[in-house]
């Protein structure tokens, strides 16, 4: 049985939205479409650090989802998302509609899922989701 599954059943995968890509509009297609959703706001507060959420995410195994291209960048992050075994992904083009938005993530939901639940709880992961909802994983870290 792998992790992640319970009784020989896998556990759906749980989504936080980040902040800059939480608009009601995103987050209310994402739901309707039946994704189990959190966001940042929600769950920690409006203008709260990634540094400081980013541990929790990766302790309840969430997987996040951004427009953030930077926090794969910048040092402090990329330790927490390493130290907190994160699975998060980026949109591309940070630019596209919340329509735009939504069909990408919509489109690239199953891909992420198998990537998720093949390494839950192993490692993190940083992987891209283009415009056209297209998921290629760019690092991975035991």
């Amino acid at each position: 049985m792998r992790e992640g599954d319970v009784g020989g059943v896998t556990q759906p995968v749980e989504f936080l939205v980040d902040e800059d890509l939480a608009s009601r509009s995103v987050v209310a297609a994402l739901r309707t479409a039946g994704m189990q959703v959190r966001t940042v706001p929600e769950e920690f507060g409006k203008g709260c650090l990634d540094v400081d959420w980013l541990p929790e995410a990766g302790e309840r195994g969430w997987v996040v989802l951004t427009k953030d291209k930077a926090m794969r960048r910048t040092p402090l992050e990329i330790a927490a998302v390493r130290e907190a075994r994160v699975a998060y992904f980026a949109l591309t083009h940070g630019n596209l509609t919340a329509a735009q938005m939504v069909a990408a993530i919509l489109t690239a939901r199953g891909d992420i899922e198998k990537i998720v639940q093949s390494r839950r709880g192993r490692r993190a992961i940083v992987g891209k989701i283009g415009s056209r909802g297209v998921v290629r994983v760019v690092e991975t870290w035991p």
